[in-house]
């Protein structure tokens, strides 16, 4: 598969208007439904979802767009879709792209049936998620910023026949203690809510997540200088993965702790980052691809340390089909300039910048 991406002559990304409206305020939840004891930032089932505004900044009616929202949809598979400062930008593998959201974005990921969930970067760190259904291109706000102190939009798939969403969300307290992170999912259209899994305290949060069509989640904790690798289902009970690079254990304060754990879609294929020994020009990773099972040998596509330079660090890893994505950070700071990630080809084992910065996720629709 070609690895160049394209901008279609449907346009790049563009920046927000200065006039958008911000995002609506969102309807009221009711009471808990995740299992256990209710903790603080739990979203019970929702009484409906709210419609937002945003700003598209391109005109109506070009071809495939909605007429009334003026973005690029449905969103097909085999492409990346890149959230920043200018919008959600769907670079083609194949065939055209163009701008599918132009209010600026922190992540976003295909709702499965051609649509996008994503969440707005206004405010920074604490945006609502919002999803666009391919099926008017009309933007509905589906978790609100006021949830918690922090809510971070962690992928989606469709499970059981509904685009599900899954999202961290973040307490504080008044005390260092009163830390605490939940997982949670919410379901489309309905917008009911739940609890997943608890993945973060005093010390401890969650590093990455992410949600197969199976509604296995696979979770990368840590808890100060340990990584722990674990898989649950989306009413939070543990799944057995053979595969599991940690297996029943965690990996403590040593080189060598893998990192970057995902799930595809299908729920059967897990990846990881394996950092490589480093040397005069920084770390390179190893990405490792292969069953749940466990029973064939992994995929290895070798990451040089180049594509790592200092300052520079992998994120989120992100496969589908014979693709993958590593998303890279920097380390000095949530307010330094957003890094471009990495497309890897795993049928040629090739790597590639993308050409725009920003979180990148690879769609999985159609």
């Amino acid at each position: 598969m070609a690895s160049v991406l394209t901008l279609g002559a449907c346009g790049g990304p563009v920046n927000q208007s200065a006039d958008a409206a911000p995002v609506a305020t969102p309807t009221a939840g009711g009471t808990g439904t995740g299992t256990g004891a209710a903790v603080p930032g739990d979203a019970g089932t929702a009484s409906g979802l709210t419609p937002a505004t945003a700003s598209t900044g391109a005109p109506t009616g070009a071809p495939g767009r909605s007429a009334r929202s003026g973005r690029t949809l449905p969103v097909s598979a085999g492409q990346v879709l890149v959230a920043g400062p200018r919008g959600v930008t769907m670079l083609a593998t194949r065939g055209t792209g163009g701008t599918v959201v132009a209010e600026a974005a922190a992540r976003a990921f295909d709702d499965g049936r051609g649509g996008v969930v994503y969440q707005s970067a206004t405010p920074p760190g604490a945006g609502a998620i919002v999803w666009l259904p391919a099926a008017d291109g009309e933007p509905v706000q589906v978790v609100p910023a006021q949830l918690a102190d922090r809510v971070v939009l962690e992928g989606a798939a469709v499970v059981d026949g509904n685009p599900t969403v899954i999202f961290s969300v973040e307490v504080t307290g008044d005390q260092p203690a009163d830390y605490q992170q939940s997982l949670q999912s919410v379901r489309l259209p309905d917008g009911e809510r739940q609890r997943v899994d608890v993945v973060g305290g005093f010390e401890s949060g969650l590093s990455a997540a992410t949600l197969a069509s199976t509604g296995t989640v696979s979770v990368q904790t840590y808890a100060e200088v340990t990584t722990d690798f674990r898989f649950v289902n989306l009413a939070g009970e543990a799944v057995s993965v053979p595969g599991n690079p940690l297996g029943a254990g965690a990996c403590g304060d040593e080189p060598g702790c893998p990192t970057g754990l995902t799930l595809d879609l299908t729920g059967q294929r897990l990846a990881w980052l394996q950092p490589r020994p480093g040397d005069d020009a920084g770390t390179g990773y190893d990405l490792r691809v292969q069953g749940v099972q466990d029973d064939e040998p992994a995929e290895v596509v070798t990451i040089a340390a180049s594509w790592m330079p200092e300052g520079v660090l992998p994120s989120t890893v992100e496969l589908a089909g014979d693709l993958a994505v590593v998303n890279r950070g920097r380390t000095d700071g949530p307010d330094a300039p957003a890094v471009a990630g990495l497309l890897i080809d795993l049928t040629t084992a090739t790597v590639t910048e993308l050409p725009l910065a920003g979180e990148a996720s690879l769609t999985r629709a159609g």
